[in-house]
């Protein structure tokens, strides 16, 4: 709820400050854009524009004076400038509500100071040439990217365009938002240039306090008096006397327990429960509790002065609006808090009955857990800070105790980064994974940075997070050059273990099929036998098969639509042809710049036969009859109506309607569509609509259709990660705390091992056979091929399966459980793919380029050879030669010149 004043008051407010300012809703303003810029389809509905000014005469074309609140007599000046309506799901206090007002009319108040200055002949072609020679071309062209790429720039986009909604925009930010300027446009410094040149058409300063509206919030921040509002929360229910002293006596059971927010929820209960002159003593109790969280935290963490403060006026002010609802966000923030400080205060360790078994006893059975503990806190504090950020509470409010938070959460990052940093350095130096020139050495930097992020950003390592961040790094993984290296030596299943023992609580080893994959694609991919075989053999005619059954399929379901017959394309002709396609693809630069350049051209001419109905109605003559009086006419009273009606009968049609359509009939429905259209509700309906289509179409188009994979891909990497946090979860609830009770302690030790068996049989049919069935990516075409393949054999799978289980669990049991199996057991092939395809990346031998050292003499460092393909093996590139005279110079000096 936009503040706690009504609409009708804040527009009055805006018109008391401007008379020739209006406060209309987000759709009116982008229908006058639209229409004044002449913009089609959906682009006007799609605006991220929150004011603009326009001629009145142009705004009377479109917009009635009632929509507008203007009486019929009214007279309007030159230019008006639209506001648009606060949006009613943010939560602000009043003076933050006119706030946003006067940011808005700021803006609008400042394009039409340009506005008037353009008809004026001040911003002419040559004026705007020269301010754009001010303010450097370079820096203009940066300017001209970000509007566009913020959608800001309206058309025609032209220099003066571009000028006019780069001052508005800059001026905006200058005095409301200052910390986004270098953000928006870093090439503007320090920005007094850039203002040098704007204040020769529109005084900002003068602008700003005349549109200031009274109340309204300071604009480079809050200003005093941020504190709960108590209009603005819920009346706690009254509470018999007998009813505040049980709360009064649970609230001291729970200050005594240390469940400090508990206490003070309760205080405040009684105090709101009672006589309004009895609330005040209840009221200080709850805030002292809430002060012996802000010091408990700061004790434990710890916490400067002067952010212990912060926050505890931040709490404080944050436990009213706690008692709201019986469990609110606000609640659950400050136990959010208070569990932070538990874990912090309190060791976590473990009892690992079948760790101890597998090792022989040679891992102890009870184990301290001290990085469980520091990612516990990170996690409690990020949710807090979160569920805050949704709070129903003053921004200032939430914008303040949010900054604590933040603050602390990054120095608690830093601090387990350092401390984690040398340990993850020791464990692949003694793997082996040592870089041997400057760039590797960076490489591997990035990876122990990668590994910490993982454990920093979500308190938990897997051998698949550690295999992904050893593909990226540039250190690749050795030849493998015989069954020994296979077997004992791969140096990423050493740091498995490693990471393992060292990383405990936080790093799980991976799964027995994990660490298998990983010996398969070391024989396939890391040996020179086996990359034969994968380069020459499996994937070209694999591919073919594939790509050819997939095609199959999707023709198959094509043609079964359009009421045809079936197609099979996989024969030994096209096999054939398809896998010496692939088979050149792969081993042919020349084919493959071949293949792009005509699928490049291909592309380019279709775009060309499509577009030309476009260039044909933005030529100036079609514009001009389009936009005749009897040709949008006959659009909004015969061609609109019909098209709806078309798509009416035809809906009803797909939906099992009645059966054929009389002429009656469907002059009927035109009839009534027509006047539907044509009414001020029509068009109202027409308009919301319009807006809500667009927006989801840009959302289509921009986020969906160019990305989709990715999108498809990142969406199954946020569940799976969600499923694995809930595993881990899980396992980090049976940890044991200190303080815990002997029932406890019993209790999560004979949960441990059942539990373990679940997490492990979870783990495997979610990771092999659930995900590559639903990813859609993974499953076409891979497993589609899998599954014709499998089907057949489904029987004799199922019994080979169910089998051996019936006598344990029952006949039913045994046979439902692998009949779901083998059903699921396509996805492994989709699996298998997927991870290989990453796998691809880890060895030596799958370097597209291949680095090798070349001393240079200077401090013992090296610099790297590039051999390009095709180049003969002693050449070097210039570049690399000249860095290699500069360093191999005996002073500085000659360094230096020779560098340069």
């Amino acid at each position: 709820m936009a503040g706690t004043r009504p609409l009708a008051a804040l527009r009055e407010a805006v018109r008391r400050t401007d008379a020739a300012a209006f406060v209309v809703p987000s759709r009116i303003l982008r229908r006058v854009i639209g229409h004044h810029r002449e913009m089609s389809g959906f682009a006007a509905y799609a605006l991220p524009h929150t004011s603009y000014a326009v001629p009145s005469r142009i705004l009377l074309e479109v917009v009635t004076r009632g929509e507008l609140a203007l009486e019929r007599e009214a007279e309007l000046p030159g230019i008006v400038v639209l506001v648009a309506e606060p949006d009613p799901a943010r939560v602000l206090s009043e003076a933050e509500t006119l706030r946003v007002l006067w940011r808005r009319l700021f803006r609008g108040r400042v394009s039409a100071a340009l506005e008037e200055r353009v008809a004026l002949g001040h911003l002419s072609r040559p004026a705007v040439l020269r301010r754009i020679d001010l303010l450097g071309q370079a820096f203009f062209d940066e300017v001209r990217a970000v509007l566009r790429h913020e959608d800001l720039l309206l058309p025609p986009g032209n220099d003066r365009s571009v000028y006019l909604e780069f001052a508005a925009h800059y001026l905006e930010l200058r005095y409301f938002e200052p910390r986004l300027l270098e953000i928006f446009y870093p090439g503007a410094g320090d920005g007094e240039a850039v203002e040098r040149v704007l204040a020769r058409d529109v005084d900002g300063a003068a602008l700003l306090a005349a549109t200031r509206l009274p109340g309204a919030a300071g604009p480079r921040g809050r200003e005093p008096g941020w504190t709960a509002d108590p209009s603005s929360l819920r009346a706690a229910p009254t509470l018999s006397p007998d009813g505040r002293r049980r709360l009064a006596r649970a609230a001291v059971r729970a200050s005594r327990s240390g469940n400090l927010v508990r206490a003070a929820l309760r205080l405040r209960r009684v105090a709101e429960g009672g006589r309004p002159e009895d609330a005040g003593p209840w009221r200080r109790r709850a805030a002292r509790e809430m002060g012996k969280l802000a010091g408990r935290f700061a004790r434990v963490l710890p916490l400067p002065r002067g952010r212990e403060e912060r926050l505890r006026e931040g709490l404080a002010a944050l436990l009213p609006r706690a008692v709201t609802a019986r469990w609110s966000r606000a609640a659950r923030v400050l136990y959010d808090l208070q569990k932070a400080c538990v874990d912090a205060e309190r060791g976590t360790y473990t009892i690992d009955l079948v760790e101890w078994a597998l090792t022989l006893g040679r891992r102890p059975i009870r184990r301290e857990l001290p990085l469980v503990a520091e990612t516990l806190v990170l996690r409690h504090l990020r949710r807090a800070r979160r569920r805050l950020l949704r709070v129903r509470a003053p921004e200032a409010l939430r914008e303040d105790l949010a900054g604590v938070i933040e603050e602390t959460i990054a120095e608690m990052e830093a601090r387990l980064r350092s401390a984690l940093g040398p340990v993850v350095d020791r464990l692949l130096d003694e793997v082996g994974h040592r870089p041997r020139n400057l760039p590797e050495r960076v490489s591997r930097d990035q990876l122990r940075e990668e590994v910490l992020d993982q454990i920093v950003e979500r308190g938990h390592l897997g051998l698949g997070d550690l295999r992904d961040a050893f593909s990226r790094c540039r250190l690749k993984l050795p030849e493998v050059a015989g069954p020994a290296d296979l077997l004992h030596r791969d140096r990423l299943l050493r740091a498995d273990r490693s990471f393992a023992a060292a990383l405990d609580g936080v790093y799980r080893r991976g799964e027995f099929y994990l660490r298998a994959l990983q010996r398969l694609s070391a024989a396939a991919l890391g040996s020179w036998p086996g990359r034969v075989l994968v380069l020459y053999a499996i994937l070209p005619l694999g591919g073919a098969f594939v790509t050819l059954e997939g095609l199959s399929h999707l023709a198959a379901a094509l043609f079964r639509a359009a009421g045809g017959g079936t197609i099979h394309l996989l024969r030994p002709e096209s096999l054939a042809g398809t896998t010496l396609f692939l088979f050149l693809l792969l081993h042919s630069a020349r084919f493959r710049a071949g293949t792009a350049r005509f699928f490049r051209d291909l592309w380019r001419a279709v775009r060309a036969a499509l577009a030309w109905p476009g260039r044909l109605l933005r030529m100036p003559l079609v514009r001009e009859i389009l936009g005749s009086h009897p040709i949008l006419l006959f659009f909004r009273i015969v061609l609109k109506p019909a098209l709806y009606t078309a798509v009416l009968l035809e809906g009803e049609r797909l939906f099992g309607g009645p059966g054929p359509r009389s002429l009656l009939r469907v002059a009927v429905v035109f009839l009534g569509v027509d006047l539907v259209v044509n009414t001020r509700f029509g068009r109202l309906a027409e308009e919301l609509s319009g807006d809500w289509l667009a927006r989801n179409w840009k959302f289509l188009r921009v986020h969906l259709v160019a990305g989709l994979v990715r999108l498809v891909l990142r969406f199954f990497r946020m569940l799976l990660d969600a499923f694995d946090g809930l595993i881990y979860t899980v396992d980090e609830w049976l940890c044991f705390r200190a303080g815990d009770t002997r029932s406890r302690v019993l209790f999560k030790a004979l949960l441990g091992p059942p539990w373990f068996v679940v997490g492990y049989v979870l783990r495997f049919y979610v990771n092999l056979l659930v995900e590559p069935q639903v990813n859609p990516v993974k499953h076409f075409p891979v497993v589609t091929v899998s599954h014709k393949i499998i089907l057949p054999l489904l029987p004799t799978i199922t019994r080979a399966l169910g089998a051996p289980l019936a006598p344990f669990v029952g006949p039913a049991v045994a046979y439902t459980f692998a009949t779901t199996t083998v059903f699921l057991l396509p996805g492994v092939f989709g699996f298998l793919v997927w991870e290989l395809k990453e796998n691809w990346k880890l060895y030596e031998l799958n370097r597209p380029r291949t680095l090798r050292p070349s001393p240079v003499g200077h401090h013992g460092e090296t610099v790297p050879r590039l051999l390009r393909p095709g180049l003969p093996s002693g050449t070097v590139p210039q570049r690399y030669a000249r860095l290699r005279r500069a360093l191999s110079a005996p002073d500085p000096e000659t360094r230096a010149r020779r560098a340069r």
